[in-house]
């Protein structure tokens, strides 16, 4: 190392700019001079040196040599904004760094780490700096917020030094278990009260911390949302698992349901203090909590509850020193660290798991119900023709599911057969279920996400593992906890354009094509349906086909705006949709609501839609947008790379007319054809305007400005005066005179 260090001394040794240039055998304006004793095999070794090195900087641009020449001339700093912040009970580590860490070829600097008169406040934290390494660690036991201290470095020899001051936060910790008096499985009466379904326990470390939210999701065959009639929050002030009169009430509410999913019940705003002692760290902070059940007198015998503490996400405390909690970040300087979330110590059960923690099973005296029954339904809808479009999706089937009242019933599996002329396997890219969450019966935006995705057997379609829980107290469809799914379609691009178009529709013949048990006894449901039948989907993407697919407003032209002027579809274009009529003011669309019916063509990450009135659209492109502009689009051409159509997904709920129409799907996918360009001798793009005044004009490519040799030249020039006072100068110099005098 010592003798590295030498060579690393000689190769930054200054000299003057004229020397330099001297012993590169050149003048200062670059001519060569005469050498006064020429030595042959010196000249050789030199030109066989310089070929080496100036194909090694040709090949890396200089880059890897220029910078870490200027990187290990530059002063020694510390280069450590900021640190991250920690939490207690937490393993911690940080790394320092300074621009000496890296000297030349990559080797350590091997600095020097200092606290000075911060190391004993922060070791009083639990934290601990190396002095080789610049590594901050420990393990945090107490909370802090903004904690200042200051750090020094210096390097091997003490040569240089640098010195900063930072601020760290360290957040408390929240243990959450299972209560010590978890209550066991019981029976309970009708109409009985604070009826103690689970005991919990939280534990604070290093602060006093604040619960926020709490939320817990309820199990079983009855139903929390009816049988239930309060829910209430409890802090065991006794901590002897029972609620009585010595314990607060901290909040309490009913629980609410989603379709499909078990109920939840959330406490907001609880505002609950645990309170830590430094002086007592292992024994106070320690808070015992009770949820209790008000249950009505209606409930029907042998109908089982349970509440459940099932996700970490479902629970918000801050810490009161720190000020952070656990839905913040840690944050810091470092993005590759480690210590950047705030996490809840969750308590490993005897099972191996942490959530869920579940309270005992109660049962409500009484006879056992009748057979479980699932009922299925489309509320008596009748079948009616509509047209669709390739590769766009289209509701297919709706289905209504409710329970008798007394169960429970877990949908399994569901088999659908499609009876159209169109074969499901072959025309049908994919088949989806969703919940139908406004019940309207056709898919909206309000819908959400798909939740499954189907198998295809023919003309069969098949969506297995579902998991899906119906309960519905009144045992009617009319329930406001019946779960309503809409079954979709979306057809393959390549769906052949006939006269009478291919049709295809979803029906299921008899309860025997679905599977279903009941939630507590597993036993298998009994399935009551009528023969199901969707619309009749006929396929009439044709060019021969003009105007919408409903009586609505819908796209009738798209031009694509080269706003950057680069001749190519990039980030920032627009893509300005002309519709039949004028749209409302308050017209909203995403880019899931339009259709791209060539393969792999989108409109980038991060593109948006806006309304600037009249009948205008305008789809602002995203990051790497996929569009081909040159060309005419062509329904039958929908390769990847072919020219480019456009339309909506089938309707748009959020799209209206100024005469409150729904937009809908063009029967035919539109071209995107390209704006009208004026150019001049100096001109080198597009001056159109997305505004929608213009007309369209023939389609162009415009071709980038190639790198002149001037920005070449000037760029040698920035890495000559770079390696002025570097050995590496020499050869450079040399290379650089060598292009300049092509």
């Amino acid at each position: 190392m010592k003798r590295r260090g030498v060579g690393i001394r000689r190769l930054f040794h200054k000299i003057s700019t004229d020397e330099w240039l001297e012993q590169c055998g050149m003048s200062a304006q670059g001519e060569q001079m005469k050498e006064q004793k020429p030595n042959p095999q010196r000249r050789l070794t030199e030109n066989v040196i310089a070929t080496v090195i100036l194909l090694v900087l040709g090949a890396a641009h200089f880059s890897v040599s220029i910078m870490t020449a200027v990187h290990a001339a530059q002063p020694f700093t510390i280069e450590t904004t900021d640190v991250d912040n920690a939490q207690v009970g937490v393993p911690y580590a940080f790394t320092f760094r300074a621009n000496g860490s890296i000297a030349l070829g990559g080797v350590d600097g091997g600095e020097n780490w200092s606290l000075g008169g911060s190391a004993a406040t922060l070791a009083s934290y639990g934290l601990t700096l190396d002095a080789a390494t610049g590594v901050l660690s420990g393990t945090p036991t107490r909370a802090v917020k903004g904690l200042l201290f200051g750090i020094t470095a210096d390097t091997p020899g003490g040569g240089q030094s640098d010195g900063a001051v930072y601020s760290i936060t360290i957040v408390g910790l929240l243990d959450f278990d299972s209560g010590p008096l978890m209550g066991v499985d019981t029976s309970v009466e009708p109409g009985a009260t604070d009826v103690e379904a689970a005991q919990f326990r939280m534990v604070a470390h290093g602060e006093d911390i604040e619960i926020k939210t709490l939320k817990f999701h309820g199990l079983g065959s009855g139903s929390d949302t009816f049988d239930i009639s309060l829910v209430k929050l409890y802090r065991d002030s006794n901590a002897n698992g029972r609620i009585d009169g010595g314990d607060p009430l901290l909040a309490s509410g009913n629980y609410v349901v989603s379709e499909g999913f078990n109920p939840t019940i959330t406490f907001s705003n609880i505002g609950y203090k645990i309170t830590w002692d430094s002086n007592t760290p292992d024994t106070n902070g320690i808070a015992d909590f009770l949820i209790g059940y008000d249950f009505k007198a209606t409930v029907e015998p042998a109908r089982t509850f349970r509440v459940a503490f099932e996700s970490i996400d479902d629970i918000d405390w801050d810490g009161l020193t720190s000020g952070l909690g656990y839905k913040d970040g840690l944050g810091g300087g470092d993005q590759f660290s480690l210590n950047q979330s705030v996490v809840t110590n969750f308590i490993a059960e005897t099972v191996g798991f942490k959530p869920p923690y579940r309270g005992p099973v109660l049962t409500v005296a009484g006879t056992v119900p009748l057979q479980p029954t699932l009922f299925v339904t489309n509320n008596g809808f009748l079948s009616d023709s509509q047209n669709a479009l390739t590769e766009s999706e289209t509701t297919a089937l709706e289905m209504i599911f409710y329970s008798d009242s007394g169960h429970t019933i877990i949908l399994d599996e569901i088999n659908i057969f499609d009876s159209g002329t169109g074969t499901a396997f072959t025309h049908i890219k994919k088949a989806q279920l969703y919940v139908d969450i406004d019940k309207n019966g056709v898919l909206t935006a309000v819908d959400g996400s798909s939740f499954a995705s189907a198998t295809f057997s023919g003309d069969k379609v098949t969506f297995s593992n579902l998991n899906i829980s119906v309960q519905t107290p009144t045992g009617l469809a009319t329930d406001p906890a019946a779960v309503h799914l809409l079954l979709t379609y979306t057809f393959e691009n390549d769906v052949p354009i006939i006269n009478p178009p291919l049709t295809f529709q979803a029906y299921i013949p008899s309860g025997t094509e679905i599977s279903a048990h009941e939630q507590v006894t597993t036993n298998p449901a009994s399935i009551v349906m009528p023969i199901l039948y969707g619309n009749v989907l006929a396929i009439v993407d044709s060019p021969a086909v003009a105007g919408g697919t409903g009586d609505g407003p819908f796209p009738d032209s798209a031009v694509w705006y080269d706003n950057d002027t680069n001749g190519y579809v990039s980030q920032g274009d627009t893509i300005l949709v002309l519709f039949d009529t004028n749209l409302a003011s308050n017209s909203s669309a995403t880019v899931d609501d339009l259709v791209f019916p060539v393969v792999g063509d989108n409109v980038g990450n991060g593109a948006s839609i806006s309304f600037p009135g009249g009948n205008r659209m305008i789809i602002t492109l995203g990051a790497s947008p996929i569009l081909t502009i040159p060309g005419t689009f062509q329904n039958a051409n929908k390769t990847a790379g072919s020219p480019s159509g456009i339309n909506l997904k089938n309707s748009v709920p959020t799209i209206v007319s100024v005469n409150g129409k729904t937009a809908v799907a063009a029967q035919n996918n539109l071209d995107i054809d390209s704006a009208t360009i004026t150019s001049s001798s100096t001109a080198s793009a597009s001056q159109a305007s997305s505004s929608g005044d213009t007309t369209t004009g023939d389609k162009v490519c415009l071709a980038r400005r190639a790198t002149a040799n001037s920005e070449v030249l000037e760029n040698l020039r920035l890495f000559r005066d770079l390696l002025l006072d570097s050995w590496f100068g020499r050869i450079a110099t040399r290379f650089y005179y060598f292009l300049s005098n092509l």
